[in-house]
């Protein structure tokens, strides 16, 4: 049907006429509103219609008087005046007031229809010209409220780097208005020449096909300072496929920046305070060793002293000789051995991993542990084979954690007990279990165990930070520290450690 879905108005004072034409235009599927008086007419108009076909001899209005005042009730419509006496002059004053087209009566039907139809086809098109339009209007209005309403920078540029967008987040950051920069290029707003020239080549890079870039860049803003802004590029092409803008957004991302270099200085404070505190901690410990490691230089000290004085005197026969400087070489290498192991364990060096023999080294923490736990009868049995078990681990900081456990097992143990270091082995870990014949840690306090002051010795006999900084020392290493301990049953300390290779 040629006027199907049309809403028609017909205004004239003739009946039969006004019938006629209704028949007409209802049998091409259109709706028809009637009117016969100018009144009438503009009253029914504002509930809309698409064409009005309106006769200029109305008794209370000429019809071209009428048609702007219709065309203002139902915007985008069209209005066809009939009349059966025409003229020229008539004509022309119809199309002066807006008319779409003027008709004569009698009229031909199928004319009529034509001229209904092509009427309605221009009211279509315009409407739905109107429609696309407020949709692209709605559209960008959306664009630009999402833009603005942005925490992210957004620029776009056109093909000559000139401003096309210019955000709010860009106003507020720089302090300068869209009206200042637009149609301007915004190589002004780096303050660095080589940022300058990087964003150049990221941006003329772009334009020859490149795939979208990111990079930190400063940027200019009012006053004299600049920001850091992490950019993110992308470009929007033409109908044809070249590119016609580029897209940035970016980040303000300064304090971040300036936090994370503030992160790493006091990273690297915190990491030279930790190595004073392990150095603070040895040296406790050497305090606690002190006592025993005199002890145990003093009984081969003994022997060598007395020997000296037989020599000096003269009073050794010659076939004994061989024996007294064998006897003083003894005890020189035994000294020298324990002097030597408690000046490799004081020892401050920077952190070094390596291969290294948990055998040794639990040898080692034995021999300078044990004088001091002497005066208690307590007896230490290292199980460890040589070479069994190989550890990725800084050796000195290994031997301190063996220390710090041992002095504590040693605290903790009975006269006369034992204190038993046995190999341990899980997958790709390797470590050493300590364990204990004492009476066991307190459920009460089991969950304090580790932290840092933390003690159960009298005050003035320990720092509180041995076992602290065992911890550190083990999660450093990416190992752990494992306390199994009920009270009447002694306690078990297992430290683990990466396996070497």
């Amino acid at each position: 049907m040629r006027l199907a879905d049309a809403r028609i108005l017909i205004a004239d004072d003739e009946a039969d006429l006004l019938d006629n034409l209704a028949e007409i235009v209802e049998d091409e599927g259109a709706t028809v509103v009637r009117a016969s008086t100018g009144a009438e007419a503009l009253a029914r108009a504002s509930g809309g219609f698409d064409v009005a076909l309106v006769d200029v001899g109305l008794p209370d209005a000429e019809g071209d008087t009428l048609v702007p005042r219709l065309r203002e009730a139902a915007p985008g419509a069209e209005v066809i005046l009939m009349t059966g006496q025409g003229s020229l002059e008539a004509a022309i004053r119809a199309v002066r007031v807006g008319a779409y087209d003027y008709v004569l009566k009698p009229f031909d039907p199928d004319a009529l229809l034509a001229s209904v139809e092509r009427a309605l086809r221009l009211v279509r098109a315009a409407r739905a010209e109107q429609g696309l339009r407020k949709a692209l209007r709605q559209e960008r209005d959306f664009t630009a409220a999402v833009l603005d309403t942005a925490g992210a920078l957004v620029l776009v540029l056109d093909r000559e780097g000139r401003v096309v967008r210019f955000n709010r987040a860009c106003e507020a950051l720089t302090g300068h208005s869209y009206a200042e920069v637009a149609g301007r290029p915004i190589w002004g707003l780096f303050p660095f020449v080589p940022e300058e020239a990087q964003a150049r080549a990221m941006f003329q890079a772009m334009l020859d096909g490149g795939k979208g870039a990111s990079a930190e860049l400063h940027w200019r803003v009012r006053g004299g300072g600049q920001r850091l802004i992490a950019w993110t590029n992308t470009t929007l092409p033409d109908e044809t496929g070249r590119v016609a803008y580029v897209v940035a957004t970016g980040l303000d991302v300064t304090e971040h920046r300036r936090a994370e270099h503030e992160l790493q200085a006091l990273h690297v404070r915190l990491g030279e305070e930790h190595a004073r505190l392990l150095q603070a901690e040895k040296l406790s410990s050497i305090g606690q060793l002190s006592a025993g490691v005199a002890h145990e230089i003093n009984n081969p000290l003994g022997g060598v002293m007395s020997c000296f004085r037989a020599l000096r005197a003269g009073t050794i026969p010659a076939a004994r000789l061989p024996e007294y400087f064998e006897t003083i070489d003894d005890g020189l290498q035994r000294m020298a051995s324990i002097v030597r192991g408690l000046l490799d364990y004081a020892r401050q060096r920077p952190p070094r991993r390596e291969a290294v023999d948990l055998a040794s080294v639990t040898a080692l923490s034995v021999r300078l542990v044990e004088p001091s736990v002497r005066g208690k009868g307590l007896r230490l049995v290292d199980e460890l084979s040589p070479g069994a078990l190989r550890a990725e681990a800084d050796r000195s900081q290994v031997m301190q954690a063996l220390v710090n456990v041992l002095l504590n097992a040693a605290h903790a143990s009975p006269e006369q007990g034992e204190i038993v270091l046995r190999p341990a082995q899980d997958g790709h870990r390797v470590g050493v279990r300590i364990s204990d014949q004492g009476p066991g840690i307190p459920a009460e306090i089991r969950h304090k165990v580790g932290e840092p002051f933390f003690t159960t010795k009298p005050e003035g006999e320990g720092t509180g930070l041995g076992l602290s900084i065992t911890h550190g020392i083990m999660k450093a290493h990416g190992g752990s520290i494992e306390i199994d301990s009920a009270p009447g049953a002694g306690t078990t300390v297992t430290l683990w450690l990466p396996a070497a290779g």
